[in-house]
């Protein structure tokens, strides 16, 4: 008798399997897992960096013939769209190769409505980024189609049997916005204790000159708008008034950090 076939889930990611596994690093163990039970179709961009061995070996890659440059906001706006205008052409691929869910691990916007559309009904995202508050508050005419594409969204998230998200409030936000609270479910971050481990507080305080009084906020990543630090550091003066305690402390590099430096000697911070 011809055993039954294997369940196939297709992951769909702009980046691709090698900056995913950067930025998630459990997403090679995620596939392997899910291979055990199911195939599985990962579709992407190329990229320089090789794709990490248990994705390749357990996952059959469909890797678009372009990349994108996440150092340079201009290639990463331009493939974006370019990604977003492809949606519907692997959605049909992989109606027409009768996978029976996709996964979409990003909050780009649109996305989800236009799988939903174009593939079916059987459509999970993660929702983490919300990119067009961000941005469209920088460009005021933009306003109005960002807000038409947040309605969008929203009721595209409301029909999704399953959403996933990186924090608890995150969650309370898509209830209150109409989502079935029973459809989402909040994984935090892994944390790869190759690169990040423990180390001493009080050492690793002295070292960037805190005491034992302050409270610390931490903030490690690429110094991008949508990180919302500019937020954070208007933010600081008022907040200051009522805990003067309380410090930012940023760790990264990207575009904005120009301005984020300029905006705390405005305010002396």
């Amino acid at each position: 008798m011809k055993p039954p076939e294997k369940p196939q889930i297709a992951f769909w990611f702009r980046y691709g399997p090698a900056e995913h596994t950067e930025l998630f690093h459990c997403i090679p163990q995620i596939i392997e897992q899910l291979a055990r039970e199911c195939a599985v179709h990962y579709y992407g961009l190329r990229s320089a960096k090789p794709v990490p061995d248990s994705i390749r070996r357990h996952a059959r890659l469909c890797l678009l013939p372009f990349s994108v440059n996440r150092a340079s906001t201009a290639d990463k706006i331009i493939k974006t769209l370019l990604w977003l205008a492809l949606l519907p052409l692997l959605g049909l691929h992989c109606r027409l190769k009768k996978i029976d869910a996709v996964y979409i691990d990003e909050t780009l916007p649109l996305s989800a409505g236009l799988a939903r559309f174009f593939f079916g009904r059987r459509v999970a995202v993660t929702v983490t980024d919300f990119f067009l508050d961000i941005y469209a508050g920088r460009i005021p005419a933009l306003r109005p189609l960002c807000a038409l594409a947040n309605r969008l969204d929203r009721s595209a998230w409301r029909k999704l049997p399953v959403i996933f998200t990186r924090a608890k409030t995150t969650r309370d936000f898509l209830e209150k916005a109409g989502v079935p609270p029973e459809n989402i479910f909040p994984v935090y971050d892994p944390c790869d204790l190759s690169i990040y481990h423990p180390a001493d507080k009080a050492e690793c305080r002295k070292k960037f000159g805190f005491g034992g009084e302050e409270i610390v906020m931490v903030h490690h990543g690429i110094l991008h708008p949508n990180k919302g630090n500019d937020r954070i550091i208007a933010a600081l003066p008022s907040l200051l008034e009522k805990c003067p305690q309380l410090r930012l402390l940023l760790v990264g590099d990207g575009p904005e950090l120009p301005r984020l430096k300029q905006m705390a000697a405005e305010r002396n911070l």
